[in-house]
């Protein structure tokens, strides 16, 4: 409820496509698109059907893809689940790869721009649409809509830096794979935790609660996960093929603001350095000439796990 309550203020909602916000959606989806695994292969067709974003069989062409030898084979035809998807950063990066999309999220107000966004671009609701659900909550009191969008599978989701704000990421990674079908993969990028920074210090511990980060319990794990942690969840909701290795940096520029946003998920006192500011270290600084505004270069290490549902289930 705290999260919800958080995102749903159109204050937050607005400024969430900043500078730093839209980078880092860049390099997830990136990274995302470009992962490779000998498992990862497109599944059969529904039937030899493209299902759209609302459930219902895609009529658009399905074929003029963006040709990119950075994106993997398996995007070409695929149905995705954005999962916590916020306004659509991430969605929008990977739409020109795949079949269709769907957004969910608790907030309201983000699934608003997310919509609003799509229409602005003249992208068609059968190939991209957003619903406001929580998926944690029984599928019987989810709307008709987000029943019919859900109910035919997908053949990936992806989650990007949400999991910091679930405190049971067991029963995340278990609701997710029970959107896929058979053969398909999840795809969570986080915060890599307990990694040294440039400065020689360390992560934060991942704290369950809900006392920290945030203010008033929004991140129950702070500064992120390791990757035997992601990979335990990814392995005790039944996936198989899991990796946790991938691990990339994310340099952003960012103002004041943005730091403050940052200094969140990281407890006063963990991080010592001359160069820090605002508790977040600090690389670099600038500033522009045209606002007088000072820009701060500030890095995230960032852990993208996967694995995939078994094409045959165990009893």
């Amino acid at each position: 409820m705290l999260n919800k309550k958080h995102f749903d203020d159109e204050k937050h909602a607005h400024h969430y496509d900043n500078e730093g916000s839209l980078e880092m959606g860049r390099a997830v989806a990136k990274h995302i698109l470009a992962y490779t695994h000998p498992a990862l292969r497109q599944l059969p067709g529904h039937n030899g059907v493209s299902i759209g974003a609302d459930g219902e069989p895609l009529t658009a062409d399905s074929d003029s893809k963006e040709e990119d030898e950075d994106v993997n084979a398996f995007w070409q035809h695929a149905r995705v689940l954005d999962f916590a998807a916020g306004t659509g950063i991430v969605s929008q990066k990977l739409l020109p790869h795949v079949d269709a999309i769907v957004g969910v999220d608790i907030s309201t107000e983000m699934i608003k721009l997310y919509n609003q966004k799509r229409d602005n671009q003249g992208i068609s609701a059968s190939i991209m649409a957003g619903y406001a659900a929580d998926l944690f909550q029984p599928r019987e009191v989810w709307q008709e809509a987000v029943q019919r969008a859900l109910a035919p599978g997908f053949d990936a989701a992806v989650c990007s830096l949400a999991y910091h704000h679930i405190d049971d990421t067991d029963w995340a990674s278990r609701m997710l794979y029970s959107t896929l079908r058979p053969g398909g993969w999840l795809f969570v990028a986080d915060l890599l935790q307990d990694t040294p920074d440039d400065h020689g210090a360390q992560k934060p511990v991942s704290s369950h609660g809900h006392e920290h980060g945030h203010g008033n319990g929004m991140v129950p794990h702070l500064g992120g996960f390791t990757p035997a942690e992601l990979k335990a969840s990814f392995t005790k909701a039944g996936f198989v093929n899991v990796s946790g290795e991938s691990v990339f940096t994310v340099k952003l520029w960012t103002d004041d603001e943005g730091l403050k946003r940052f200094s969140g998920y990281y407890e006063r006192g963990d991080i010592i350095s001359n160069t820090g500011r605002k508790d977040v270290p600090v690389f670099e600084t600038c500033k522009d000439t045209s606002t007088g505004v000072t820009k701060y270069l500030i890095k995230s290490k960032m852990l993208l796990a996967a694995g995939q549902k078994p094409l045959v289930e165990s009893k």
